[in-house]
């Protein structure tokens, strides 16, 4: 499902990334949230809340590049 989804994008991120602190972009998890908001927003859910769980998710795929990227070297 969407879950092994974005864990496959991860993967490939991971695969063109160079360094395990690559795996954190700031300016893109900003740009992510942002959206995770909007779309909240729009749709009547509750912003902290999904917020919360994108949060997590992001944390997760952080990790999960920074060992692939390691695991390459």
């Amino acid at each position: 499902g969407l879950v092994a989804q974005g864990f496959g994008y991860g993967g490939r991120m991971a695969e063109v990334k160079r360094s395990p602190s690559d795996a954190y972009d700031e300016d893109r998890i900003d740009a992510v949230l942002g959206l995770v908001r909007r779309e909240s927003e729009k749709h009547g859910l509750d912003v902290g809340l999904t917020e919360s769980l994108w949060r997590r998710l992001i944390e997760w795929n952080v990790a999960f590049e920074e060992r692939s990227i390691g695991r390459k070297k």
